[in-house]
């Protein structure tokens, strides 16, 4: 694990635009490469202001930052996507308070972390910080006691994360990181979000470390 300290003077001025960003946050940023190992170090550091998302994670890392509700690939809602910069650093500007969804995967696609219900926009939030991030993992099969045909779609809302159903009633969305999620399954694609009746459901499902899926 690299983090900042007093002998590197690099590190000493990206800690301190953290800093600066984070206002009364006091973070530590995190980065992470593959050097001469297999394993990638990993981990995240976030904090907000009433006006600023920041923090620093991987090089590379992409950010997603969902309204709790939103709908992928239907855009219901509002999103963003940011990419952590060569040193693992990234800001957002909260266009609106609201509550919101941060999902962080890891380049590589095998670790990352979902991050549910933080209120950005409002006060100030307390540092968010992991030193590593668990494994991802692959959502297939078929869902336990729904009917989905290709017609279907099938989505975690507050997510980018929705897969299109087939013929033989299965899903298949990679790289979702553990943590509990509301799926949605639209079974008539001409249905709007907000509908109700036997083409609109959603469920509260928990994805485990160890790749199990419960639905619940």
């Amino acid at each position: 694990m690299r983090a900042f300290n007093s002998s590197s003077k690099k590190g000493m001025l990206l800690f301190f635009v953290i800093f600066l960003l984070c206002l009364q946050c006091s973070v530590n940023p995190i980065a992470g490469d593959k050097g001469n190992s297999s394993e990638t170090t990993s981990g995240i550091a976030i904090c907000a202001t009433e006006t600023i998302l920041s923090g620093a994670t991987v090089p590379g890392a992409k950010i997603y930052i969902c309204d709790h509700d939103y709908i992928p690939p239907r855009k219901y809602g509002s999103a963003d996507t940011l990419t952590a910069d060569l040193d693992g650093l990234f800001n957002f500007t909260i266009q609106s308070p609201d509550t919101y969804n941060i999902t962080v995967i890891i380049p590589d696609s095998t670790v990352g972390i979902f991050l549910p219900g933080i209120e950005l926009g409002f006060s100030p939030i307390d540092t968010i910080r992991y030193d590593s991030l668990p494994p991802t993992a692959t959502v297939s099969g078929e869902i336990p006691k729904i009917q989905i045909t290709e017609y279907s779609l099938v989505f975690f809302e507050g997510t980018p994360f929705y897969s299109n159903g087939s013929s033989t009633g299965t899903i298949h969305i990679p790289d979702v990181p553990p943590g509990d999620y509301t799926a949605g399954i639209i079974n008539d694609m001409v249905s709007l979000p907000g509908s109700t009746g036997p083409d609109f459901k959603k469920y509260d499902i928990s994805i485990l470390n160890d790749s199990t899926i419960v639905w619940k």
